[in-house]
């Protein structure tokens, strides 16, 4: 017993739709300018998100952290902190 047809037609098509999605996601980033027009990095994350669609967003991380002045310490403290460490 074979694949239908649709799964096999998925599967031949998954490499382009894969590139597609990560052009536009590449796209998507490269053309922001949500700084300028005082928009918040999760604003572009869910444009991002939204262009993924449901079969490409595991290209894109599952959410995003905000670290106020980065720096490894400052870094760790906040990653303890989401881990529930204190």
């Amino acid at each position: 017993m074979g694949r239908s047809p649709s799964t096999e037609n998925r599967a031949r098509s998954y490499p382009s739709f894969v590139a597609d999605v990560t052009l536009r996601l590449q796209q998507l980033v490269a053309g922001w300018q949500g700084a300028e027009r005082n928009q918040l990095l999760t604003d572009l994350y869910t444009e991002c998100l939204n262009a993924a669609v449901p079969g490409g967003r595991h290209l894109l991380p599952i959410k995003l952290l905000s670290v106020i002045d980065l720096n490894e310490t400052h870094l760790q403290a906040t990653l303890s902190g989401l881990n529930g460490k204190a």
